[in-house]
């Protein structure tokens, strides 16, 4: 029964994943457009000029690769990174939950519900014996009790939860490495990290 359903997983999960490459949309990008990403992640609120100045292009060059960088959904979204203890949520949970069944409208309903809930911080389909996993935060014990009896185990298609506590977060990073990339969607320019050199995938 075991192996039927790691079987089942993993099929959904290539069925996912296919859809995800069948959508992806063919990006060319070059040096100056990998250097324009490692600035605007290091400072978001940058002006062009001062981009411009960082990455080596003029102004306009600038503004037009940012602005097609952003149409392209390169550049999803400009956020500020808030820092989780200082804002009230010294507590940091990660949740492996596992479905009754693997269901299409089993998986939209239960993502739907996650969606909805701001203290679900990040919620990825698995592959192996958990079908999703959770990193929520709380205030406190008397919170995260509240959330794990309320809205974890009442989201609908629940059958199992487990849960583990972060003692201590040695890393967490939110810039992308966008110059060590080596492969690229279709068509797109990567660079390979030991020559420096510019790669085109194949189409």
């Amino acid at each position: 029964m075991e192996i039927f359903s790691n079987i089942l997983s993993f099929l959904l999960f290539v069925e996912i994943y296919s859809v995800i490459l069948s959508n992806m949309k063919k990006i060319s990008m070059d040096q100056a457009d990998r250097r324009i990403l490692d600035a605007v992640q290091k400072d978001g609120r940058a002006s062009y000029q001062e981009l411009g100045e960082a990455v080596g292009l003029s102004l306009s060059a600038c503004h037009k690769r940012v602005k097609s960088l952003e149409a392209n959904g390169v550049i999803a979204r400009y956020a500020a990174i808030v820092d989780e203890r200082k804002a009230g949520f010294p507590l940091s949970a990660f949740v492996s939950v596992t479905l009754r069944d693997q269901k299409k409208t089993t998986l939209a309903t239960f993502e739907k519900s996650v969606v909805a809930r701001p203290e679900i911080m990040d919620c990825v389909l698995m592959s192996g014996d958990s079908d999703y996993l959770l990193r929520v935060i709380c205030s406190d014990l008397d919170s995260f009790e509240y959330l794990h009896k309320e809205v974890l185990t009442a989201l609908p298609g629940v059958e199992r939860i487990k849960s583990a506590f972060a003692m201590r977060t040695v890393c967490r990073r939110t810039a992308v490495p966008v110059s060590m990339a080596t492969k690229a969607f279709p068509g797109q320019v990567a660079t390979d990290p030991r020559t420096r050199k510019s790669v085109k995938t194949k189409t």
